[in-house]
């Protein structure tokens, strides 16, 4: 479960996700996210939020102010290969 530091949660946000992961194992979790717009415009997306919504909905954005759940299972050891990642360092202009 991951959570941003300045939110307040339901008090029983832990609950909640806990009882919709055994329920969509295979799926991630969030209180907010939105479905892409036809527009692919963020602008036109229309924020779906957990208070608001009786069953779960899917979404194709997580907003990850609102907390979210994923399972490790979910990524390889590729997460971790930063081989191809730049060098650190002075940028150079």
């Amino acid at each position: 479960m991951v959570v941003d530091d300045d939110r307040v949660y339901p008090r029983d946000a832990l609950e909640t996700y806990l009882y919709y992961s055994e329920q969509l194992p295979d799926a991630a979790l969030c209180f907010r996210g939105a479905a892409m717009p036809s527009t692919l415009d963020w602008d036109d997306a229309k924020m779906i939020y957990a208070k608001d919504v009786r069953e779960p909905r899917p979404v194709a954005v997580i907003t990850g102010c609102g907390s979210y759940v994923v399972r490790p299972r979910f990524f390889d050891r590729s997460l971790w290969d930063y081989s191809g990642a730049p060098s650190g360092g002075v940028l150079h202009r």
